[in-house]
Order: C-alpha cells, then structure tokens, then sequence
C-alpha cells in the first residue's frame, strides 16, 4: 500500500450529505455474519460519487463488466473487487482499495470510506466485505486505467436507480444454503448504448446499500413489488421427451417467480447452485409461464412415495407432471401457484361500441 485512505472519522463534511449520513451512522466496524468467518476472505468497494461532468449529478456508483474470456464469472457485472492477499494483513479495506486500483486505476487517495457492510456469502464460497467509499474526483469511463486481463468495461448507474424495485425485473426469492436470499435483476443502458445486466451478489449488495441511504421522500414515493414468499425448493418432474426411450422421474430445483401484477413463470433449474447463478434458465423449456388465461393446476394419483401434481397451459398443449414427497407438499405447491394465477391482472380486451 503505498498510502492509507480517509476514513469516515475524519471525513466531516460527508455528514451534510443526507444521502451519506445513513451509511457513515453504519461506520467502519466488522460486520462479519457468523457462519462466514471460516470461509476465505474477499472485498468488494461500493463506489459512489457526483460526476463533475454532464448533467445529471446526483450520487452513482461505478460498476464494471468481467471480460468474457475469464473462467470465473465471464461476462457479468459486478463491483471492482476481490481475493485477500498476503500484503493485504487481514485489513478489508485495504483489499478493496488495492483490487480497485489494479483493476480500473483508482488511487488508494481518491478514495473516502464511508462505511462497510455485513458479509455476503458467495457462489464460490467466499466471504464478501462490501466496502463502500466515495470517489473524490471522478472521470469518464473512457478515461480510467482500466486493466484489460479483469475488466472488459465501465459504466456508471445513478443510485436513485435501485431504490424502487420497479426499475427492475420481479425479484423473488431461492434458499441458498439454508437461508432465503432475494435474486434482484436490473439492466442498465451505457453511453455507448450497450445494455448491462446487474443481478446475483452485485444487485443485492448495491440495493441494500442503497436502502440504507434512501430518502424518507423516495420511500414514500416509491411502489415496492412484492416479493411472493415461500417459492422454491426440490420437485420431481415426469421427463418423457420425444425419442427418449424411456419416461423417468428427475429431481430438479423449482423456483415460483413474479410479484402481484406482473408476469409470473415457474423456473427449472437442474441443481440450488445452478438458481442461485442464474437469474433466468436458458430455455424456453425451462420455464412454464403461469399469466396464459387457461392455466390449469391438477392434482393427480399418488405413485409410490410421490404425491403427484400438474400444471398445464394452452389447453394442455405444455404441461409439467411434478411431484412431491408429502401430501402437505402437494397442496402447498399446487395452493401457491393457483395463488398467483388467480392475482393475475386480466389481459386487456378491445371495447366494442354496438350504438354505431
């Protein structure tokens, strides 16, 4: 490290901010959860700051897109960020600030630390520091250092963007080892038109960041989706494709996803982590769409250990022959989705004027 960064302590002037106040009233100590103590160490710096340029200067943050060629992670956003080293001794602040600097050139002495944020497990098993601070003199993107081996781009996302959950697709929940995590998914158009996808670790520590610092007038203003409870788990599905020679029973991980209002699909995933990776499966046989007028949700004959259930749609011409363990099982699954379906807003029909 060749300087040491301003801390919220003597960073005063930030506490004008009412947007910054929340975050330094969070201050700077370990937020560390307890089950991730154990797991290997990573940061990730939440940069915020007021563009000296354009128009618009309200509070962003600077998100980055890994290039394609990497194994970990190709393509997706995320915050500049990564593993602890050795010369980091321990210190997560440090290591979001070294990692920020090798990846897109910000000096540790641009950087104010605000606060730093509870722990985040990640896919690959690391514990998570969000370390957020404020960028002093900001540039475009075009102008930063950026190293190409770890970054493919930069871009830049007003923080007014996550406060309302209708800036982005329906959120909805999957169990991630053992506990509920929220899957959030926002895109984002840059200057050079370009549309960045932000979802996974990224879009849940920015958004809850930015709960923290939202403004009272914003939450009255805002229309939050609802976030339908109790959506995932392991279901057999009945496979019987055509030229298979044989219709077998396959455990898969469901997740019931869509908010009051909006449009609802039942997703397939072939395991918990494959969920908790993507935010959407990557064909269209992997996910039933539940806002068709006609969706049907049977329940059918118990076969051995299995309490069979099925949903159909389009008079039945796509159907999913699921299963449970448990009868309870069945009537939760088979309750949650008509539940939706009966929330579904009515498809809009063309008036007809029979007084012409």
């Amino acid at each position: 490290m060749s300087s040491t960064p301003t801390t919220c302590s003597s960073a005063t002037h930030y506490k004008n901010d009412p947007i910054l106040r929340p975050l330094i009233d969070l201050g700077t100590t370990k937020r560390d959860r307890p089950r991730h103590k154990k797991l290997p160490r990573a940061s990730i710096l939440v940069c915020l700051f007021k563009p000296t340029f354009g128009r618009n200067q309200e509070w962003h943050v600077l998100l980055t897109q890994r290039p394609m060629k990497l194994k970990s992670h190709p393509g997706e956003v995320c915050c500049p960020g990564g593993r602890q080293d050795k010369e980091d001794e321990g210190d997560d602040v440090v290591t979001a600030l070294r990692e920020t600097r090798e990846e897109v050139g910000i000096p540790e002495t641009e950087i104010d630390i605000l606060a730093r944020m509870e722990t985040v497990e990640s896919v690959g098993g690391l514990c998570v520091t969000p370390i957020v601070g404020i960028w002093k003199n900001p540039v475009l993107p075009s102008q930063l250092q950026i190293n190409k081996d770890e970054v493919e781009a930069c871009f830049y996302v007003p923080l007014s963007n996550f406060w309302n959950d209708a800036n982005g697709e329906d959120p909805f929940e999957i169990d991630w080892r053992g506990e509920v995590f929220v899957m959030r998914t926002y895109h984002w158009k840059g200057d050079d038109l370009k549309t960045f996808k932000i979802w996974g670790l990224t879009a849940h520590v920015v958004y809850e960041m930015a709960q923290i610092c939202k403004p009272a007038t914003s939450q009255q203003q805002s229309t939050t989706t609802r976030v339908v409870k109790t959506t995932s788990g392991l279901l057999w599905r009945w496979i019987d494709e055509p030229g298979s020679s044989k219709p077998y029973w396959s455990q898969r991980y469901f997740v019931l996803a869509g908010a009051e209002n909006r449009k609802r699909v039942l997703h397939q995933y072939n395991s918990q982590e494959q969920a908790a990776t993507k935010s959407e499966t990557a064909t269209k046989k992997n996910r039933l769409p539940l806002d068709e007028e006609d969706v049907q949700v049977t329940e059918g004959p118990q076969e051995g250990d299995k309490f069979i259930f099925q949903v159909s749609i389009l008079d039945g011409r796509i159907q999913w022959k699921l299963a449970v363990e448990t009868e309870e099982e069945r009537s939760r699954w088979m309750s949650i989705i008509s539940r939706m379906r009966s929330e579904r807003t009515p498809s809009k029909k063309l008036k007809t004027d029979d007084t012409k």
